[in-house]
């Protein structure tokens, strides 16, 4: 199998660097599986799956290439691997989610570790596997071979010979002046010399290529190895931040990523293909790489393979290194000499039994050095006065025509839609859950969260129940599910979770609540003759939602107690009131916050059917909630929807808001809606007065109210001792509202 990466610069159409965001029809660089960025904001990076031929890669690239151009008109793909001129670089931003920070924060750590010009260079990464699986300890052995002879691929494709000043902090010793250029007279790739992909400190690591668990082991090594001059910065301050920060002409791979750790994947189940990262653009071809040039990669690898592979000492490895860096600058010196275990020896010499060897028809480039991309290139530079911007706009432009548009881009276009919902999924989730603590109830991860933010110390007392302790200085605080606290009395939630005794508490200070009654077993329930209307059957002492039913009859009536009898001790039969249902959060008698609840529910758009909606929905980063929480089709559902004379596979018609459960609590898949600055006023002090009848300093307020723009149409349902913060903090629609800043302050804590 076979596979690409392209690295190229995004530039205006006169060859400056864009200063545009990824553009937006490529979808998101963090998910999308073919269109990401390297380094730099304007570093495309166009990623073709594995193909069983190279050719087909190609043609793969291509079609990436021609919709990248019908997508974005005004700019050009850089042809070259060294950047036109460099200004102010800016850092690609993966965006706000725990990988994206993570991606954005490696790459400003490469930024303080490594001259940040050198990130903006560009390569062909091609990925191999051979046909027959090979072993690991086989696949070690092509490694080693292409490190001894892999200087050749520099001489025959190198096409860097030249580089702008900007890209050099410094005047480069051993370079010389053309222009505004710096080059080498025999140079062949200086991006694979010290010059461009290098790194002093890199270069002293001791990495083993002689068997895969050393390999693993020293890369290991290099990453839990603190660097006093790397403080501070990017991931860590150790040798290597990640794995993939070696700077290495190949490496072995694996398919198994396993969450992102690469070692742990070739550890598991070994080498799998092989990355070459030794090839430079090539200007004169669209795609930055030939077909040609490809297949004599795969040449070179199988007799890589099939030549005996013997274990490099420390010794040959830097002979080897020094090989490398001399053809990079000097591969089409005459006479050049390269290091060998038998002594000098001419390169020239070497490279024609290499071929020989390989089987090639390039002898010919072996034979006369003007026939490589190199010379070829420095040639056409002359021909341009030595602009480098000139030579490279020519033949970015030269490949767009080339190249031209793609009439059909709808593949291209629903994996671009299908990238943005997976990063905004990804953001949304990880703006949900608190990393290190996903075990613990959301409003607790939310609540530790913000203490995290203000200095406030948290301590897990107890994960299965989540109780935690807060502590400033000397003040501390313990606090159960985030809203349960020293600050209330122990009868106060006794009194909440008895929902009969909270309405007569309530009714008993003028307030409205619904009419009903309390059964406290079977027998007595059925005794119960249901009078005309509708009715609300739910368990007296149960949250979220369980247990409850909508009736209208006797017979219905006499089918879900038994239902709302497992859920408690005692049932409360009330009338049902055709309100909205809204929930004010009070915490030491302010209103924090006001939602209102829909029923779990979707939006027909004449195309898709109920089913497919609620499924849309459930992965709709826009209303991310946790599983247990998404929109269910169960009998529930199923029979609700057959009130309404529809079914899961009805087509409801757009814009029809269909409504699939009565009650609107979120645990079953409703809509939190914030209102806290619409509701009328009226509300929010009755609100307030329900919870100083019971005194108690943290509360959930749950009201049905049937004109929320008039006073008085309003009934008091129940109050919550443990109120949720987390449906507060991420509402459906609306503004987030902040329930853990106000606890503190309460708890007496500074914020």
């Amino acid at each position: 199998m076979f596979g690409i990466e392209r690295e190229t610069i995004r530039t205006s159409l006169n060859g400056q660097i864009a200063d545009t965001d990824h553009p937006n029809c490529l979808g998101s660089k963090l998910t999308h599986p073919y269109f990401t960025t390297d380094f730099g904001e304007a570093q495309l990076e166009l990623v073709t799956p594995p193909h069983k031929t190279i050719d087909a890669s190609l043609r793969f690239l291509s079609k990436l290439h021609r919709y990248f151009y019908t997508c974005e008109k005004h700019e050009l793909l850089w042809p070259l691997s060294m950047p036109p001129v460099l200004g102010d670089i800016r850092i690609a931003d993966f965006g706000t989610s725990n990988c994206g920070k993570n991606k954005t924060l490696y790459r400003e750590g490469l930024a303080y570790r490594y001259p940040i010009q050198m990130q903006m260079i560009s390569g062909i990464h091609a990925n191999y596997s051979f046909e027959k699986p090979e072993t690991s300890e086989k696949m070690m052995g092509v490694i080693r071979n292409f490190l001894r002879y892999g200087w050749l691929l520099s001489y025959l494709f190198g096409a860097s010979p030249f580089a702008h000043k900007s890209l050099f902090s410094k005047r480069p010793k051993g370079l010389k002046k053309l222009g505004d250029l710096y080059y080498a007279p025999y140079a062949t790739s200086l991006r694979m010399s010290h010059f461009g992909y290098y790194s002093r400190i890199q270069n002293q690591l001791p990495i083993s290529y002689n068997k895969l668990d050393q390999y693993i082991s020293d890369i290991q090594k290099a990453l839990n190895t603190p660097h006093p001059d790397y403080e501070g910065y990017g991931l860590n301050s150790n040798l290597l931040q990640i794995p993939g920060e070696l700077y290495s002409r190949i490496r072995p791979k694996s398919s198994l990523h396993d969450n992102g750790k690469p070692l742990v994947g070739l550890a598991k189940s070994g080498i799998d293909y092989i990355e070459v990262r030794a090839l430079d653009l090539n200007p004169y071809k669209p795609l930055g790489i030939g077909s040609d040039q490809l297949k004599f990669t795969e040449q070179f690898l199988n007799y890589c393979l099939n030549k005996p592979s013997p274990p490099l000492s420390r010794e040959e490895v830097a002979a080897l290194t020094a090989n490398q860096n001399s053809v990079a600058l000097q591969g089409r010196r005459p006479r050049l000499n390269l290091q060998t275990l038998k002594g000098p020896k001419s390169m020239h010499s070497l490279a024609k039994q290499l071929i020989e060897d390989i089987d090639s028809d390039l002898m010919p480039l072996i034979d006369n050095p003007d026939l490589t991309l190199s010379a070829k290139l420095l040639a056409d530079l002359k021909k341009q006065d030595g602009d480098m911007i000139a030579l490279g706009l020519k033949l970015a432009k030269e490949h767009k025509k080339t190249l031209g548009q793609i009439s059909n881009t709808d593949d291209l276009k629903a994996k671009a839609k299908k990238s943005q919902t997976m990063h905004e999924t990804l953001e949304a989730k990880d703006h949900f859950y608190l990393t290190g603590y996903e075990d613990l109830e959301h409003s607790t991860q939310f609540l530790i969260r913000t203490a995290l933010e203000k200095n406030i110390g948290v301590e897990i007392l107890d994960r299965p129940h989540n109780i935690i302790r807060l502590t400033q200085g000397t003040h501390s605080h313990i606090v159960q599910q985030a809203t349960k606290t020293a600050l209330d009395t122990y009868i106060a939630p006794l009194i909440m979770d008895n929902k009969a005794l909270t309405k007569q508490l309530l009714k008993e200070n003028n307030l409205k609540v619904p009419s009903g009654q309390t059964f406290h077993s079977i027998d007595e329930a059925k005794n119960f003759k249901l009078p005309k209307g509708k009715y609300v059957i739910k368990p007296n002492t149960a949250n979220f939602g369980l247990g409850i039913a909508f009736v209208r009859n006797q017979t219905a009536y006499n089918k879900t107690i038994h239902s709302a009898f497992a859920h408690a001790p005692s049932i409360i039969v009330e009338e049902f009131i055709a309100g909205d249902e809204y929930r004010f959060l009070i915490i030491g008698e302010k209103i924090i916050g006001v939602l209102r609840r829909e029923p779990a529910n979707v939006v027909g758009d004449g195309i898709h059917t109920i089913r497919q909606l609620v499924t849309s929905k459930n992965l709709d980063p826009h209303s991310f909630k946790p599983p247990k929480e998404h929109i269910q089709l169960t009998h529930n559902e199923k029979a609700h929807l057959k009130k309404q004379r529809l079914s899961p596979t009805s087509i409801p018609r757009k814009g029809k808001k269909i409504l699939l459960r009565e009650n609107s609590n979120i645990s079953t898949g409703g809509d939190p809606i914030d209102v806290t600055d619409t509701i009328h006023t009226y509300y929010k002090k009755i609100a307030l007065k329900a919870v100083k009848i019971l005194d108690v300093a943290v509360c959930g307020v749950d009201m049905l109210i049937i004109n929320p723009e008039k006073k008085d149409t309003y009934a008091i349902i129940e109050l919550n001792y443990n109120p949720t913060l987390s449906m507060h903090a991420y509402p459906y629609q609306g503004t987030p509202r902040d329930g853990a800043t106000p606890l503190f302050s309460l708890l007496g804590f500074q914020t």
